[in-house]
């Protein structure tokens, strides 16, 4: 296990006021392309034909997600790219299997206003939509002295723990701005990967430091909640779904 040694800071000084590629006040804006991994665990049926349709199902898919960003303004969401149709239809299958599973909360968009220091992320959960505003800086990251390179790009390593699990972010002090793909931001430069529990699940696939040619708009469509909120209507929707889904066990063993 490698261990933070503490003149990491120092380290990362050095980085930021030495980095050949350019400084806050050279950048403008840009835009980030990423690959966000979602890992699927999908649970058997108990009947042939339709656990042999899961079993055809992969265990991953691929989201294009794209993060454009100014001075004052930071936007990720889905990028507009064209989706292999190969992909969509494994997608579409991995939904219609995913009634066995509990709803769980998709990110939809999240926009960081860099002057106030304010984050709104918008959230979907049931085909329900939710607004939630959050300060940013409040991440516990411990930065670490370990690099790689990414798209030529020396990454700086930083991590924390959250929900129970190791949260492990690569950021580039050779773009000093300090935002990153979802919800991750609060480092002195931008993250290009996160990684959860050692899987990747966020990955920059190009980088383009040019100047957004439109205003950055944040989401509109939405509850505002807060966390506390937002937590009660989620446990009581899945109470719901829970009865749901044993009202229609006993359906189905009371047929003949």
């Amino acid at each position: 296990m490698r261990k933070p040694i503490v003149g990491s800071l120092f380290v990362l000084f050095l980085l930021l006021a030495f980095s050949p590629r350019a400084s806050a006040q050279d950048i403008k804006g840009g835009k980030v392309e990423y690959d966000q991994t979602n890992y699927h665990k999908l649970e058997k049926y108990g009947k042939p034909k339709i656990d042999k349709f899961i079993s055809s199902l992969p265990s991953t898919t691929i989201d294009s997600k794209v993060l454009e960003f100014s001075s004052k303004t930071a936007l990720y969401k889905e990028s507009l790219k064209p989706e292999d149709p190969a992909l969509a239809k494994m997608k579409m299958g991995i939904k219609r299997v995913s009634f066995l599973k509990p709803p769980t909360v998709k990110l939809r968009e999240v926009y960081t206003d860099l002057r106030s220091g304010k984050q709104l992320r918008q959230l979907e959960f049931m085909s329900r939509f939710f607004l939630m505003e959050e300060k940013t800086g409040q991440s516990a990251w411990k930065i670490e002295t370990e690099q790689v390179k990414i798209l030529g790009y020396t990454c700086q390593k930083a991590s924390m723990q959250k929900g129970g699990k190791t949260i492990t972010a690569w950021f580039t002090p050779e773009i000093p701005v300090s935002i990153g793909p979802a919800e991750y931001e609060g480092l002195p430069g931008l993250i290009l990967s996160v990684e959860e529990d050692g899987r990747n699940i966020i990955l920059a696939t190009s980088v383009d430091l040019s100047k957004p040619d439109r205003k950055l708009k944040k989401p509109k469509e939405g509850t505002k909640v807060d966390q506390e909120k937002l937590d009660k209507i989620i446990a009581g929707k899945i109470e719901e779904w829970k009865k749901q889904q044993q009202n229609r066990g006993r359906n189905r063993g009371g047929k003949r």
